[in-house]
């Protein structure tokens, strides 16, 4: 690897290891601008540069042959060529060739208007194939179990993440900024689980995630996380509520008003032609199975909340809880 720009993006991101990372032949590595091979090593691997066009090679002009200037037509001919040609076409002016060379490219767009953005690490993209928010994330030590999986509390933590930055990134505010306005997000229902074959530290998922509107206040995410090969590994559906934060310090639902408010910049990532809430309850994703729900058992423990088990409105995060069942 001979990339000039190698050593000093290496050095800028000192926690990848290049013989990690899986190469692609084309296009070679050693010409990638700087840009691109900080993408490729910030991404661990997972944004690959597109492969460019092959230039047309220039036409070198060489001086006519003896026999080439005897067959050259004179001036009468060239002009008489030149009046037949106009009767079949009308000659390409100056204004539409600018027009033609600065003319848009043809992107993806959703049934929703929605361009294709691609995701990079803490930046959310837009998948149109997949009508999806999207992002990687990249599995550290801390995330794995002994059986190689994400833990549970990992993956909610993920799918958290996803969503604080692209509220972030299309609202143009954080959950601070909300909680200034007296509103907040809190989970009341949500369901995670792992479908895949393992995982090893620092490998990368990608997070999709749908996020639907069924009614006020409900704002169900609808979150898929996939292996490097494309196969599903998790996949999820949080209940996610807007609140608003009482003069008393608790919370309430918010009215219609403000969940039209706050929800107008966000209904635009909605999938027209999916929805899998029909109700304000999670329940209603889910076909009916045809009898009632019987556990096999109770168990009850006591287990003292601490601080680290609370988020930033001092209810219980979402992804503490996982560990906190299993402990």
């Amino acid at each position: 690897m001979n990339n000039p720009h190698l050593k000093a993006l290496l050095d800028k991101y000192p926690g990848v290891e290049v013989s990690t990372l899986t190469w692609p032949k084309e296009p070679d590595p050693n010409t990638w601008s700087e840009k691109d091979l900080e993408m490729f090593i910030s991404s661990n691997g997972f944004i690959k540069p597109k492969k460019k066009k092959a230039a047309v090679p220039a036409t070198v002009a060489t001086a006519p042959t003896a026999q080439q200037k005897l067959e050259a037509p004179v001036a009468g001919q060239v002009a008489q060529q030149s009046e037949n040609k106009s009767e079949l076409a009308a000659p390409v002016t100056q204004e539409a060739s600018k027009t033609a060379e600065f003319a848009p490219k043809a992107r993806l767009s959703s049934p929703a208007g929605l361009e294709e953005t691609e995701g990079a690490f803490e930046k959310p993209g837009f998948s149109v194939e997949r009508h999806a928010l999207t992002m990687p994330v990249r599995i550290h030590c801390e995330d794995t179990t002994p059986k190689n999986h994400v833990r549970l509390e990992s993956l909610v933590a993920f799918a958290e993440r996803i969503r604080s930055l692209s509220l972030k990134q299309v609202m143009g505010c954080t959950l601070a900024d909300l909680q200034k306005e007296k509103a907040a997000i809190l989970a009341t229902e949500f369901v995670v689980e792992i479908v895949g074959d393992g995982v090893s530290v620092l490998d990368t998922l990608r997070v999709d995630c749908a996020v639907e509107f069924p009614g006020t206040p409900v704002m169900p995410w609808d979150t898929k996380m996939y292996l490097e090969n494309g196969n599903l590994y998790a996949q999820g559906l949080f209940c996610l509520n807007w609140c608003q934060i009482l003069p008393t310090g608790g919370y309430g639902f918010m009215d219609p008003d403000g969940y039209n408010k706050y929800c107008k910049d966000l209904r635009r990532f909605r999938n027209p032609n999916k929805q899998r809430m029909s109700g304000l309850r999670l329940f209603t994703a889910y076909e009916e199975s045809g009898k009632p729900f019987k556990p096999i058992g109770r168990r009850e423990v006591k287990y003292t909340v601490r601080d680290s088990d609370c988020d930033m409105y001092s209810v219980l995060f979402q992804a503490r809880v996982c560990s906190m069942v299993h402990s």
